[in-house]
């Protein structure tokens, strides 16, 4: 086959599915022809609805006139009417009033359906006697309305009304003005109307508040001509969406030592807001911390945070207050410091510490006291007095050995005991000395025995101060 043939079959295949394709893709078509639509009494209006199937298959139509109570009407056929592919048929149609009416024009919508069409068309009539001007005709406009992108509305995003719009007779509508309202909504726009224009399509932009609560709202779109609705769509409801938008501002301020956080919270979605605001803190922090409103603390992950629980409404906000203090803290701190301070300024400069070391034997029990002088300042002391009372059941024996002072005075009192006085003319800073005695009970005797302190006079500046030793009590 040459290449020419084969390029003329490619062609003639193409065209057959091209002519196949468009075929299927068009609708039938339908026209409607006036015979006589002026009527009077109980006289018929006829109508010639033409049909054509434009489809590659056999269809069966049939006409649809709703309920209208005040017209009868009469087809011919009566139910349906089968086509094949290409052919057209008609139906007769005859309307008549049931009853006397007013003289006027009036319109009967129908549809002609088919296995999978649906398609509107108009009847007109004009009843009784009334004049062909112009101005003798109501407007008659049929309104559907929808709402682009969706019937599901993000209340912060625009959307727009789509409204298709038929003038069902020859008045020039030019003065129309459509009303929008429900959900906030309070829309007005003016439009106009040719004559006998039909599909005309209008787009309105709209957006509602977008605090408006979530939910579905009643939108009701009317047709204003002249003062006086014509034509009304009230069941288009829309859904708000519900979303949320929380909002935290948080302004710090610090004077001195006190940091203070002012924390607003607002609720700018369009339902309840309800959760928990958390700031992050530990226990040492929380000695110095202030809120409004109380918080409670929290514990996640190993981490300790002070918590809120907040629910707001929409629009609504709320304040939380948080101070850290930390002027307590350096007031502790210095106060400490000068308590130290105070201490090592006013301390006694001179430390005396006794020691005792019990040796018994069948006749008697030996007792060995050790008295610790120490000057812990950086200054010399002068002038030392070293004052010992020994209990009169214990009798002294003294120690002369090198290193060890010997006291400069020895008093003995039958009942109040041995006194032993030590002096020592200068002590310098941070020098130790050591007096070492010893003494044995008189008496063998089983118990407690109490060795008082120790006194130490000694003179810083002019001023003659007094130190004792620890007391010691010993069983014997």
């Amino acid at each position: 086959m040459k290449l020419k043939d084969r390029i003329s079959i490619l062609f003639c295949l193409s065209l057959v599915l091209l002519l196949i394709t468009v075929q299927t893709a068009v609708a039938s078509n339908v026209t409607v022809e006036n015979l006589n639509n002026k009527i009077s009494g109980n006289s018929f209006a006829e109508f010639l609805v033409k049909i054509e199937n434009t489809d590659n298959f056999t269809k069966e139509y049939s006409l649809d006139f709703g309920i209208r109570p005040q017209w009868s009407i009469i087809t011919q056929p009566l139910y349906t009417l089968e086509l094949g592919p290409g052919e057209s048929g008609s139906f007769h149609v005859y309307v008549k009033a049931k009853s006397e009416m007013p003289s006027d024009h009036y319109v009967i919508p129908f549809t002609v359906e088919s296995d999978d069409e649906k398609i509107s068309e108009t009847l007109y009539i004009t009843y009784g006697d009334i004049p062909e001007s112009e101005q003798a005709y109501k407007p008659t406009v049929k309104m559907f309305v929808t709402v682009e992108p969706s019937y599901s509305i993000d209340p912060r995003e625009p959307f727009r009304f789509k409204l298709i719009l038929n003038n069902y007779n020859v008045l020039n509508l030019s003065d129309l003005r459509v009303i929008i309202f429900g959900a906030g909504l309070n829309i007005e726009k003016s439009i106009s109307l040719g004559p006998l224009e039909t599909r005309k399509n209008y787009y309105i932009d709209a957006q509602i508040d977008p605090h408006t609560s979530p939910g579905k709202k009643d939108i009701t779109v009317a047709l204003d001509k002249d003062g006086k609705i014509i034509a009304t769509d009230d069941d288009l409801v829309i859904d708000v969406l519900p979303y949320n938008d929380t909002q935290i501002n948080v302004n710090k301020t610090q004077k001195h030592l006190i940091i203070r956080k002012e924390i607003t919270i607002l609720n700018n979605g369009n339902q309840q807001l309800n959760f928990r605001y958390k700031v992050k803190t530990n226990y040492f922090r929380n000695l110095f911390i202030k809120t409004s409103p109380d918080a409670y603390t929290l514990k996640e992950d190993g981490n300790l945070y002070l918590a809120w629980d907040v629910a707001l409404a929409p629009k609504e906000n709320t304040k939380i207050v948080i101070v850290e203090n930390y002027l307590s803290l350096v007031i502790i701190l210095v106060l400490i410091a000068l308590i130290v301070l105070g201490y090592f300024l006013f301390r006694s400069p001179i430390v005396c510490e006794k020691k005792v070391q019990i040796e018994k034997t069948e006749s008697e029990t030996k007792i060995k006291t050790k008295i610790i002088v120490k000057n812990r300042s950086n200054k010399q002391i002068k002038d030392l007095v070293i004052k010992e009372l020994v209990p009169p059941i214990l009798s002294v024996k003294l120690i002369k050995q090198i290193g060890i002072l010997e006291p400069s005075k020895v008093i003995q009192h039958e009942k109040k005991g041995t006194l032993l006085e030590w002096k020592i003319d200068v002590l310098e800073p941070l020098e130790e000395r050591i007096i070492i005695y010893r003494s044995t009970t008189k008496l063998s005797i089983i118990g407690e025995l109490l060795l008082k302190s120790t006194l130490v006079k000694y003179k810083v500046g002019n001023k003659e101060r007094i130190t004792k030793s620890n007391s010691v009590i010993t069983q014997i």
